[in-house]
């Protein structure tokens, strides 16, 4: 039984992309809304609805 929660945590883990070193890394459940530091190269890792506007037009 432990074995099937922990695969099922494993697998509801967050995917994101550090913007710094493109690579990626997966966040847990439980740091879904915060911005967290990259494992790999420390940059910030913000939660999908906090990530700055890329497609911001200029005029």
């Amino acid at each position: 039984m432990w074995f099937f929660l922990s695969a099922v945590k494993s697998v509801m883990n967050i995917k994101r992309v550090c913007r710094r070193c493109g690579k990626a890394q997966f966040v847990r459940l439980e740091d879904r809304g915060k911005t967290i530091a990259c494992k790999y190269c420390g940059g910030e890792l913000p939660s999908p609805e906090n990530y700055p506007d890329d497609s911001s037009e200029e005029s």
